[in-house]
């Protein structure tokens, strides 16, 4: 084993606290434009922002796209009628896809809802058993082609989903279970748009929830993706026309960038880096990117690590792959097209203003699909019907029949796997991962479809990219049990440079699982791996690991790592690890960490859990007054948060305040009389509680 000594002597005493610490959420996409010809009259058709927007806002440089529409008349008609300026849209007529007609009902788990209009105003009227019936006034649409859902706005200013939603394409309403959980009646937390869906539907979005009345007041530029998500800011692009409009010369400060934003010169990393900030589940650390801001610096990709192992419907297969919808690319990620190839999500999805985005002519038969792939695939589309096994011109020789089943799963629907893979239906034998073979030849068994692969294409063995994924398999299904035998899997894919960075990155996750010397070994090769996003997740895996400890003269490392989401989440590890303070260069960097790490918390100011974070990296700091002022609002947001509850009364020891302590902890007694150390605190105060 590498020698890994912890000099805990370079560190400041920690204080005695150990909180789980938990890092929280979710983001946009858009279009392309070109220039047109300056009308004469732009200053009078040119508009700047729906909102009153204060110059000190990091929003004060952006527009709202009807400042675009005078100068690019024909990008704004077309992206006005598309997908990504619908997705949220206040309550009107001209929006509402669903039927309000009198009579119409839902029921389930023992409730039923009816549907009202009353001129422009919609009402979702809940009825449970034994309770005056609920009238939900609707406040805005969320989604228009597929399935319209709805939400109310409450009297605190958070917006939410409601139980029922709309499917277009079939007519009827239908409960939405997979956004609102089933049960009693209530709020649940996965319900609330301007928290749990932060950054997602709508663009320049803020939050502005007040900690004081614990109420939102959120407001956005636009509704729905607008031009500047994708084009970055516009109001300098803006100003610079208006001037010359006017026959003015625009000041040096006043600057045109020659349209160095459009999606098409984009290189693959940046071009998909863009739509990621809203097709991937991801977590917000950052919400003010600009397109071509290194994603890692804004987002963290949330990894099939992260799903608990009994998930009765996991958003990833056990081979890494998506499984659930809206994580589209993540699948590219995965693939050797995007990673070898360059391949964009603008190759297939060409146009983003065009309503149908998700119908691309040139992959709507096999011998368009054919065409897309020959620009790098020529060899194997010149022997299409033998590579494929299938005559030419069926479903089966078609390139996204195989390598892009239909195997995630929507909202009343199954959508394409976006890894471009090639068939493994030995993982369906083994792990009921399902393969293309069978979803067109259903009556077949597994094992007939492995045994056709095996018969034309080798034993798996001889298969390099089908042994990728079943390593992956192997090493993750076993791993999120922590048997054994996931670790040596696991340990060839975290130093496998030919993985792609996600993969290697789940691995470092699952390796938190595995005590001893040789899982602390790959996590150690882990932190230089040259993927931000495998860096990042390593001090998550240090915190979790039993003999984690033993890494942290190496982790201090990553405090001045030169992405962002690998320094909060190194400054989170050594505050989970109860150090706050150190000397030298060393603290120095700590600090500046631990401050991005508070900023990155103030997303969050409506969170229980990261009040509760923030009031443990200030306590640690010896700054308890702060420490104080967040463990409150946690406790406001939660009276039964724990740790807040701990926190805040070592935190009133700190300052002095013995008997508003002990109140805290006698609090916690009765929440929680197993909290750890909590009767062994309270029997050093002398408290006299024996409980």
């Amino acid at each position: 084993m590498k020698q890994h000594k912890s000099n805990l002597a370079a560190w400041g005493k920690p204080l005695a606290i150990a909180c789980p610490i938990v890092l929280a959420v979710v983001a946009l996409i858009g279009a392309g434009w070109s220039i047109g010809t300056v009308p004469p009259d732009l200053l009078s058709t040119v508009g700047i922002s729906p909102q009153v927007v204060s110059q000190d806002d990091p929003r004060s440089n952006y527009t709202g796209a009807e400042a675009c529409k005078a100068c690019h008349l024909s990008e704004y008609n077309e992206w006005e009628t598309s997908r990504h300026s619908r997705m949220v849209q206040p309550i009107k007529p001209s929006e509402v896809k669903a039927s309000f007609t009198p009579g119409a009902s839902l029921s389930y788990r023992g409730r039923r809802f009816t549907f009202e209009r009353d001129g422009t105003q919609y009402f979702i009227v809940e009825h449970s058993p034994g309770l005056p019936a609920v009238r939900h006034a609707i406040a805005y649409t969320l989604g228009n082609r597929r399935i319209q859902h709805f939400m109310k706005r409450e009297t605190d200013g958070s917006l939410v989903l409601l139980p029922p939603s709309w499917d277009v394409l079939r007519g009827e309403w239908f409960p939405q279970e997979d956004i609102v959980p089933t049960g009693d009646s209530g709020v649940e937390p996965v319900q609330v748009w301007n928290k749990n869906c932060f950054g997602c539907h709508v663009s320049q979005e803020r939050k502005n929830f007040d900690t004081e009345t614990l109420t939102y007041e959120s407001d956005w530029l636009d509704s729905g993706t607008n031009c500047e998500t994708c084009h970055g800011a516009g109001r300098p692009h803006v100003e610079y026309f208006e001037m010359l409009a006017l026959g003015e010369e625009p000041p040096p400060i006043v600057s045109w960038q020659p349209l160095k934003r459009p999606l098409m010169p984009f290189a693959g990393e940046t071009a998909t880096d863009l739509c990621a900030t809203c097709h991937q589940n991801r977590y917000l650390l950052q919400d003010n990117h600009t397109p071509g801001d290194p994603f890692y610096d804004y987002f963290l990709t949330a990894l099939p690590y992260t799903v608990p192992p009994d998930s009765p419907d996991p958003g990833y297969y056990v081979d890494g792959r998506t499984r659930r919808f809206s994580n589209n690319s993540f699948g590219i990620w995965l693939s050797s097209c995007y990673l070898e190839g360059g391949v964009r999500c603008i190759d297939c999805h060409r146009n983003g203003h065009s309503i149908n985005i998700g119908k691309n002519p040139q992959l709507a038969s096999p011998v368009a699909g054919r065409q897309l792939c020959s620009s790098c695939h020529s060899n194997i589309v010149e022997k299409a019907e033998e590579h494929s096994r299938h005559p030419l011109g069926s479903e089966g020789s078609s390139c996204v029949a195989c390598h892009m089943p239909r195997t995630v799963s929507g909202i009343k629907a199954t959508m394409r796997d976006h890894s471009l893979a090639v068939p493994v239906p030995e993982n369906t034998v083994d792990y009921g991962i399902p393969n293309a073979c069978n979803l067109c030849h259903e009556e077949r068994s597994p094992q007939w479809a492995a045994d056709n692969i095996q018969a034309w294409f080798g034993n798996i063995e001889d298969r390099p990219d089908a042994m990728k994924f079943r390593r992956r398999a192997a090493a993750f299904s076993a791993a999120q049990y922590g048997e054994p035998a996931g670790l040596d899997p696991l340990l060839e894919i975290v130093r496998d440079a030919d993985e792609p960075f996600l993969m290697r990155a789940t691995a470092a996750g699952y390796l938190r699982v595995y005590p001893g010397p040789r899982a602390l070994d790959g996590l150690w090769d882990a932190l230089v791996d040259p993927h931000p996003l495998v860096r990042a997740i390593v001090p998550l895996s240090i915190v979790a690991h039993p003999q984690g400890r033993t890494l942290l003269n190496d982790l201090a490392s990553q405090l001045s790592d030169p992405s962002y989401s690998v320094r909060i989440n190194t400054a989170f590890a050594f505050t989970s690890l109860g150090i706050g303070l150190a000397e030298g260069t060393l603290g120095e960097h700590l600090r500046n960490a631990q401050d991005e790490y508070i900023e990155h918390l103030q997303l969050y100011t409506d969170s229980d859990a990261d009040q509760s974070n923030r009031g443990m990296v200030h306590a640690l700091r010896g700054e308890f007054e702060e420490a104080i002022r967040a463990y409150q609002i946690a406790l406001r947001l939660n009276s039964e948060h724990a740790d807040a509850r701990f926190g805040l009364g070592v935190a009133l020891l700190q300052t002095g305040a013995r008997a508003e302590a002990v109140g805290e902890f006698e609090k916690l007694l009765d929440q929680n009389p197993e909290y750890p150390g909590l009767k062994a605190v309270l029997a050093q105060l002398g408290s006299g509680d024996n409980r």
